[in-house]
C-alpha cells in the first residue's frame, strides 16, 4: 500500500523578529544595569564578612582542639587580618593572612572592601568595648583601650572582645557597613548596618 505524507512547512524566526527579540534583551539590560552595580558592592561586603565570621569561628575551634592560643591582629594601616597561632614555646605561626583592597594593592583577598568604619555609625547589641569610632575595637568592659588583636584560649574564650568594622572602599554608604562581633564568652556574630524604615528615622544594626 502506498502512503503520500505531505510535508509541511517548517517556520523559523526572521530577521525583523530576530532583531525586536536583541533590542528587547538590550532596553532590559539597560534598565537593570544601575541595579546591579548598586548590589554589587553590598554583596562584596557581604562575602567578605562572612568568611571572616567563619574564619574566626574556626580559629577558636582550633585553638580548643589544639590547646593553644589563636590570636586574630589587624592592621588597618596595611588593611590586612592575621590569624595566627601562639606555640608552647611562645612562638608564633602565622595560620592565615587575608588582604582587603589597598591602594597598589594586586589580588586582594576582598576587592573593593577594606577596615573601616564611616562616621556617625554606632556600636551593635552587647558590644564589649561600647567604642564608636575605631574601626577595629578590642578590649575589656568599662576599659578605656582598645586594641587590634584578640586571642582566643583553649577553653573557648577571648581575652577581649568588641567589633571588626567593615565597608566598601568606594561606597561608604551606611547601609554597606558590617561589623564582626566577638564576646569574650567566645561567641561570634556579624551585624549589617540597616537604613530606618521611615524618614527620619535611625539606622540600626540587625544580625547578618
Amino acid at each position: 500500500m502506498l502512503f503520500t505524507l505531505s510535508a509541511k512547512r517548517k517556520k523559523g524566526f526572521t530577521l525583523v523578529e530576530l532583531m525586536i527579540t536583541v533590542a528587547v534583551i538590550a532596553i532590559l539590560a539597560l534598565v537593570a544595569a544601575p541595579g546591579l552595580f548598586i548590589y554589587i558592592p553590598t554583596y562584596k561586603v557581604n562575602s567578605a564578612t562572612k568568611t571572616l565570621t567563619s574564619q574566626l569561628q574556626l580559629a577558636r575551634a582550633e585553638a580548643i582542639a589544639k590547646n593553644l592560643d589563636y590570636r586574630i591582629r589587624i592592621d588597618q594601616g596595611g588593611q590586612t587580618l592575621f590569624v595566627e597561632r601562639i606555640e608552647d614555646d611562645k612562638s608564633v605561626t602565622l595560620i592565615k593572612k587575608y588582604l582587603f583592597e589597598l591602594t597598589g594593592r594586586t589580588n586582594p583577598d576582598f576587592p573593593g572592601v577594606k577596615v573601616n568604619r564611616p562616621s556617625g555609625t554606632t556600636f551593635p547589641p552587647q558590644s564589649t568595648t561600647e567604642e564608636d569610632t575605631a574601626a577595629v575595637a578590642f578590649g575589656v568592659p568599662g576599659g578605656s583601650a582598645v586594641y587590634n588583636h584578640l586571642t582566643f584560649k583553649p577553653n573557648g574564650i577571648s581575652n577581649y572582645g568588641g567589633e571588626l568594622y567593615l565597608t566598601h572602599s568606594s561606597n561608604t554608604e551606611l547601609y554597606n557597613t558590617r561589623a564582626v562581633q566577638v564576646q569574650r564568652a567566645g561567641i561570634i556574630r556579624a551585624f549589617k548596618y540597616t537604613p530606618p524604615d521611615t524618614d527620619g528615622g535611625d539606622y540600626k544594626w540587625e544580625g547578618f
